[in-house]
């Protein structure tokens, strides 16, 4: 969980539902570019062995480790 990521990102391929192609690119916060590869939902399977789908969702290869966006979480 991060209270700075504007946007849910997962380097973990394999997370994915469904996967659709991206061209984008995210500004990380160490002014680092990564290339996003898609952006489409994922299902995580948390502690207490619950699945929940998050939405939006972007598949950075680049990243060392998963970033839940906190804001993103309360607007829905």
């Amino acid at each position: 969980m991060d209270s700075g990521a504007s946007q849910h990102m997962t380097p973990n391929r394999d997370w994915f539902e469904t996967y659709e192609p991206s061209s984008g690119k995210v500004l990380m916060g160490n002014n680092h570019l990564c290339k996003v590869a898609s952006v489409v939902s994922v299902k995580i399977k948390f502690h207490d062995d619950k699945i929940r789908r998050l939405m939006g969702v972007r598949h950075i290869p680049d990243l060392s480790k998963n970033l839940i966006s906190l804001g993103s979480l309360e607007e829905k």
